[in-house]
């Protein structure tokens, strides 16, 4: 079950383990830490907050947009960039939206 489970998200997973982003993430954190350490606490606790509503807001947007099939979509748009560019730009902006407005909504 976990086998499958790394497989479907392997791509997403690695991203996890990004050296280049981490090389940006931890001296930025330690900095941070030696000079407010609350606040340094603060932002991981929101970051983990964040990616709570990101769920949220990827599973509102499956429910709003699940009839199109967006892998579909963007291999059309290569093709002929029209009708399903415009489609792909769409959800794009929808999600994106959705999930400013949602954090914002919910910031403190």
């Amino acid at each position: 079950m976990l086998k499958k489970f790394y497989q479907k998200f392997q791509t997403r997973l690695a991203a996890l383990v990004d050296k280049s982003a981490w090389f940006l993430i931890v001296p930025a954190l330690v900095i941070v830490y030696c000079i407010d350490p609350v606040r340094t606490i603060s932002v991981l606790t929101w970051m983990l907050f964040v990616a709570i509503l990101v769920g949220f807001c990827i599973q509102i947007s499956r429910i709003a947009w699940s009839p199109i099939d967006l892998v579909n979509m963007v291999g059309m748009a290569a093709r002929d960039p029209r009708a399903s560019a415009i489609v792909v730009a769409a959800v794009i902006v929808f999600v994106g939206l959705l999930v400013l407005s949602v954090v914002l909504w919910t910031r403190p």
